[in-house]
């Protein structure tokens, strides 16, 4: 059976790539002003606010939802394949550490403009490396390796 990702290639779920479509959107609206900044339109400005806000924030949780429905659907919480998490869980914290090279320039970069110096820097990169990200959007790699483990972990133990 072929394989994409950690999930194997079964089903279609035709409502889930529509939602996953629009959230992608939610994602874009919420790094950018959709509907552009006017400095005397208070409606726009509060439209704005919404939609970046409130309605683009609905994502993040989905896709944490997602890959977890995708992952475990097919997991029998007696007779957990302990092997597919830990794939999982190492497939996507590959992937984290391949594009943390990829970025690995720019935050050379970012380390000689820390005010409190190089040493904190480096430090302050490490720490960030495993707890946030070594990069900034990198983070739901790292996070989502990490939710994929403690899961399976929880799981195992029942």
């Amino acid at each position: 059976m072929p394989t994409d990702h950690c999930f194997p290639v079964r089903k279609t779920y035709y409502s889930m790539d529509v939602a996953t479509m629009i959230c992608a959107l939610l994602i874009i609206s919420a790094h950018v002003s959709p509907f552009g900044i006017v400095v005397k339109g208070e409606t726009v400005q509060r439209i704005n606010f919404a939609l970046q806000n409130i309605l683009a924030r609905t994502p993040t949780p989905f896709f944490f939802v997602c890959t977890g429905f995708l992952l475990f659907r097919n997991q029998d919480p007696e007779h957990l394949n302990m092997d597919k998490i830990r794939r999982c869980a190492l497939r996507l914290a590959g992937r984290y550490a391949v594009w943390s090279l990829v970025y690995l320039p720019l935050s050379i970069a970012l380390l000689f403009e820390d005010e409190r110096g190089l040493k904190h820097a480096i430090f302050s990169y490490i720490r960030n490396f495993f707890l946030t990200s070594s990069y900034r959007h990198l983070w739901y790699l790292n996070a989502a390796a990490f939710a994929v483990a403690l899961t399976g972990f929880f799981l195992w133990r029942k």
